[in-house]
């Protein structure tokens, strides 16, 4: 892929191409175990173990009476 440095415009809106060995990336994930034992709500939101109502544990949505 060819890439070139500077600013273009087109339209109203000014882009910036950057070239390709200025580019950096995530390399590698970790997990974290205390977020995959935790328990969250449907809005995101960390709960105790024993809530009652729809709670997601380890990526799975449980029913909790």
């Amino acid at each position: 892929m060819k890439t070139f440095a500077g600013s273009t415009i087109w339209g109203s809106t000014k882009y910036s191409v950057i070239p390709a060995e200025e580019l950096t990336g995530i390399n590698s994930v970790a997990e974290n175990q205390s977020a995959s034992e935790a328990t969250f709500n449907l809005l995101g939101q960390k709960v105790n173990s024993n809530a009652k109502g729809i709670v997601v544990k380890g990526g799975k949505k449980y029913v909790v009476r």
